[in-house]
């Protein structure tokens, strides 16, 4: 696997691939060396890019005090879609903290790292996590002010560390001793605050013998390591949860659609090292199955379901998943006609079945509303739709707990989501996943016709597992482009989106997927074009 280490700083530009270092002074402007940087690396293939950046880093947004016009130089996008391969950003001192870590054998106790260059920053690393904080600001020990009477810090305050131990004031003032002083403040604040295991200094500045002569005493060590090879082990680290996610394969370089076949609805559950498949009923199965190791290469699996439930009628056997149940066993839920769609549930061993259905009835069936379809069972909570397009009524997306074997729905029943509220979803909402990031709920829904360009994937935002939730004014956040028209009924699967879209020619819903970020608390799709 070859990964990309860029070290952007304030002074110099540098780059690593294989081995290889590369490196130029850095343009004045962050457009310019956003530039400077891709001609840098030039056309390597790479599986991942770990970026060190000299300034504020909080998710895909950077910021430098020192070089202008980063905050709308679009860093990690370029880079994603120049390399077509994750990017991970740290802001320098952080990458260093990481570095520190990495050379220290990789220990479970704090590690902190101060970095002396254009400007002085911190980075603490907790068991192989960097410490961000809410704002991406943690261990800024740069910025901690040492004397309230001096000289205005670049970040608007007077007398912080860097006003006395930057490469910058050096040149002006000179006094090792005053930067002594000021970087044992901050030593001493990180040992009070964090009690770390060791705290490393490094930095071009730090490379000066009359500061290391100033700072004798301060209980500081010299950094083994450098940025530069913190960007590195950030994108190892990056590249090896992308490895995990995909139970040891990966879909680093892939062309859509990545499943050509007609295989709607699709819902992806991995299980080991394989990711199987689900889909609506085509191509002579009543339930469609694949499975692939790395999510892009797929092979075609056998019916998961051959025989529905007595309740049910064969030919609308749609949208179906499966979860995996404590004792080893799978639940396929589906939907199928008995007149009205229904949804329904059958049992098996294996994931790819054969599931079977030895109930007389449904699992839920609202008649009077259009029928029920779309199953989504989600963290001991089930989701699902009325199809009241069907009959010219209103649609919603409705929500019950599921029983401990999954096989019940238990407690009240909440209509979370309606079409209507937003132009873009037409007469129908449908297809609902929700998944829990940081604590926070995600309704992600399809909306409008699904036979029409017009067909898109948005979210909601929810208070909890049964609602309320609120429409996301960014949506639809995925739509018809290049070659994918009507893209939707989105599942998960690692860092990507999963869905179907119809060809051109409107012959065929086949598998797509593309890279699913989060920014900001917002989730961000990057396709399908």
């Amino acid at each position: 696997m070859r990964v990309l280490a860029l070290d952007i700083g304030g002074t110099w530009l540098r780059a690593d691939v294989d081995g290889t270092t590369v490196q130029r002074q850095t343009p004045g402007n962050g457009r310019d060396a956003l530039a400077a940087t891709i001609e840098l690396v030039g056309e390597a293939a790479v599986d991942a890019v770990g970026v060190s950046f000299g300034g504020r880093v909080h998710g895909d947004d950077v910021v430098s005090l020192h070089v202008p016009g980063w905050e709308i130089a679009g860093l990690a996008a370029t880079l994603r879609d120049r390399y077509g391969a994750p990017v991970r950003i740290a802001n320098d001192a952080n990458a260093g903290a990481l570095a520190e870590w990495d050379a220290a054998g990789r220990p479970s106790e704090p590690c902190a790292y101060i970095t002396v260059s254009t400007g002085v920053g911190g980075g603490i690393v907790v068991g192989g996590e960097i410490l961000e904080g809410a704002h991406g600001l943690a261990g800024e020990i740069g910025h901690l002010v040492v004397d309230p009477d001096g000289e205005e810090c670049a970040c608007g305050q007077r007398g912080c560390v860097e006003t006395f131990a930057s490469g910058p004031a050096l040149a002006r003032h000179g006094d090792y001793a005053a930067a002594a002083h000021a970087l044992r403040l901050a030593v001493e604040s990180l040992r009070a605050v964090v009690d770390p295991m060791f705290v490393a200094i490094g930095g071009g500045v730090a490379t000066a013998p009359q500061l290391w002569e100033a700072l004798a005493g301060v209980g500081a060590r010299r950094a083994r390591s450098t940025s530069l090879h913190g960007a590195r082990v950030l994108a190892l680290l990056v590249l090896a949860l992308l490895l995990a996610g995909c139970g040891g394969g990966a879909a680093k370089t892939f062309r859509n659609p990545v499943y050509n076949r007609d295989f709607p609805d699709p819902f992806v559950l991995h299980v080991g090292d394989t990711y199987y498949a689900y889909a609506t009923n085509g191509n002579g199965s009543n339930v469609q199955t694949a499975s692939s190791k790395d999510l892009v290469h797929w092979t075609a699996g056998p019916d998961a379901l051959p025989k529905l439930g007595s309740w049910a009628f064969p030919g609308s056997t749609w949208a179906p998943e499966v979860s995996a149940r404590p004792d080893g066993t799978y639940v396929l839920y589906y939907t199928a006609s008995s007149g009205t769609q229904c949804i329904g549930r059958a049992v098996a061993k294996s994931p790819q079945g054969p599931f079977v259905d030895g109930f007389d009835s449904p699992l839920v069936c609202q008649k009077s509303s259009g029928g029920s379809i779309d199953p989504d069972p989600s963290g001991g909570y089930f989701y699902w739709k009325n199809d009241g397009n069907s009959i010219g009524k209103t649609t919603h997306i409705w929500a019950q707990r599921l029983s401990a074997d999954g096989l019940r729905l238990v407690g009240p029943r909440r209509a979370i989501e309606r079409n209507g509220d937003q132009a873009w979803e037409g007469a129908v909402v449908e297809g609902p996943e929700m998944i829990r990031r940081g604590g926070r709920y995600y309704l992600f829904y399809s909306g409008d016709a699904y036979n029409n360009d017009s067909y898109a994937v948005g979210y909601a935002t929810c208070g909890g597992p049964l609602g309320p939730c609120k429409d996301a004014p960014e949506n639809p956040i995925l739509k018809t482009g290049c070659r994918a028209h009507g893209p939707g009924h989105n599942t998960f699967a690692g860092p990507y989106i999963v869905y179907h879209a119809w060809n051109p020619a409107h012959t065929k819903r086949a598998l797509w997927l593309s890279r699913l970020d989060w920014k900001n608390g917002k989730p961000v799709v990057h396709g399908p074009c």
